[in-house]
């Protein structure tokens, strides 16, 4: 049976989003350590969910639904179940106003185009459970009608605007809007000679913050000017959902940045969720790589040379800035050619490398505002792929 024919009853199926899962008495309920279902909710270029879950139902119509999980922060969910066979089918509430909407997404297991037939998962008696992956395939336009779901960085996208005054200041201004929960990346950018900002970033929860480099060192240091968007000693936590646009109260540069994590302003000390000052960086790519000016390109840190040990990627476009963590780093830059929010056949690769072509370390100190500078980019190959994935299905190194 193809998704269309679940169509007519899904909408209010997605209202269970609202509901306990007690409120389904599994006719064979999960026992206490029992098998579970878990695994990935997949929507190329988004993140961050803001809410959602996954259900699973006896039938493929989801009449008989026996149980749910909600999705957390990063599409990851856990389903304890009974043995048997199973449907499931993931929503996600992309604005988180607990009902399915426009933007909203929807997607089933074994389907990985919208065409394609959900299939039945069987969790046999003696089987720990199963690692699965659910793709969002389908998405709600306007008038609770389905469409095939958009993919790519701009479905997980928010833009971010305001002003900072610096009085009389000379130098340059940046503002920075780095994770509540602190991490790796942040996104950053220059404010404009009239105080003004515009951002385009990844959805998630953000603190917001402004700095100069007062003396013109490359770095923003402690004692040099800063304000950050904050409640008395408090700072604000902005909540970005996908496709919002939000303007911030205005920021005045009057504070002053107090030791590695603080802000000193109106009386207070602010201190942040980081772990220290980042470094500000542009990313630029070579001028040969003018297919980065019209992409995304995914920016990758690696912690060693031979590019084993991921430390965090995110989404930028050629030119734009970032806030980093300060650390070394072996940097690549993916450009999405195809728009997918994948890397794949077809897409470029470039490496920050020295003028012989060797990929070098790029290292960063607290407070430095720098470049991020790539080598000419290669076309990535089909054969590249599959050479991969034979590896991988054959258990050898790559």
């Amino acid at each position: 049976m193809k998704p269309a024919a679940y169509l007519s009853g899904m909408v209010g199926l997605l209202l269970i989003a609202v509901v306990p899962c007690a409120a389904w008495a599994a006719d064979q309920p999960a026992e206490a350590n029992g098998p579970v279902i878990g695994g990935a909710v997949v929507w190329p270029g988004v993140e961050w969910f803001p809410a959602g879950q996954v259900i699973a139902a006896r039938d493929a119509r989801f009449k008989n639904v026996v149980a749910a999980a909600p999705l957390t922060d990063d599409g990851h969910f856990i389903l304890p179940v009974a043995p048997g066979d199973y449907y499931l089918m993931a929503s996600v509430d992309l604005n988180a106003d607990g009902k399915p909407d426009a933007g909203d997404g929807l997607g089933f297991y074994g389907v990985d185009k919208p065409k394609d037939a959900p299939k039945v998962l069987t969790i046999s008696p003696d089987a720990e459970g199963a690692i699965i992956e659910i793709h969002i395939t389908l998405q709600f336009a306007e008038g609770g009608k389905l469409r095939e779901a958009t993919v790519g960085p701009e479905v997980g996208m928010a833009v971010l605007r305001g002003e900072v005054s610096r009085g009389d200041a000379k130098g340059q201004v940046y503002v920075i809007a780095w994770p509540e929960a602190d991490g790796v990346f942040g996104t950053a950018m220059p404010v404009a000679d009239d105080g003004s900002f515009e951002m385009k970033l990844p959805t998630g929860k953000y603190v917001v913050f402004a700095v100069m480099d007062d003396d013109g060192n490359g770095s923003f240091d402690p004692g040099e000017r800063a304000c950050v968007l904050a409640e008395k000693d408090k700072p604000t936590t902005l909540r970005l959902l996908p496709g919002a646009d939000v303007k911030v109260p205005a920021m005045t540069l009057g504070g002053k940045w107090q030791g590695e994590t603080s802000i000193a302003q109106d009386g207070a000390v602010v201190d942040m969720p980081i772990f220290s000052r980042p470094a500000v960086v542009q990313v630029k790519l070579a001028e040969t790589d003018t297919a980065g000016d019209a992409h995304w390109c995914r920016l990758l840190l690696f912690a060693d040379p031979k590019l084993r040990s991921l430390v965090a990627s995110t989404w930028v476009r050629a030119g734009s800035w970032v806030a980093i963590r300060p650390a070394t780093y072996f940097a690549l830059c993916g450009i999405d050619v195809n728009g997918d929010g994948r890397l794949g056949p077809g897409d470029k690769l470039a490496a920050h490398a020295d003028d012989k072509g060797s990929h070098v370390a790029a290292s960063y100190r607290y407070g430095q505002i720098t470049d991020l500078t790539f080598a000419p980019a290669t076309t990535l190959a089909d054969e590249l792929f599959k050479r991969g994935a034979r590896a991988r299905d054959q258990g050898s190194p790559q």
